[in-house]
């Protein structure tokens, strides 16, 4: 089990970008955490095989219309949090 985590910039909130990250990762069978931060951009964690993770990502080219992906950082992280589910988070966490 591998964990990811992505940032997102461009205009990235207020057109469903959330919840067609949260459906992605629930199709993958993914576990972990999509949240808005204050200066516009998306952080996304997700957790699972690296097989998935990588799917995931690929499949997030199809992002909602209206959404413009201008920039996207992944880094892989050493999580020790084990994740239940995947959740769109409050804003601003």
């Amino acid at each position: 089990m591998i964990t990811v985590e992505a940032l997102f910039q461009g205009k990235v909130q207020n057109v469903g970008f959330r919840a067609t990250i949260r459906r992605y990762a629930l199709h993958y069978h993914l576990k972990g955490y999509v949240t808005n931060q204050k200066d516009g951009s998306v952080i996304v964690r997700v957790q699972g095989l690296e097989s998935s993770v990588d799917d995931f990502f690929a499949s997030i080219k199809n992002y909602p219309r209206g959404a413009r992906i201008k920039e996207s950082v992944l880094k892989s992280v050493s999580d020790k949090e084990i994740f239940s589910n995947f959740a769109i988070r409050p804003e601003f966490s």
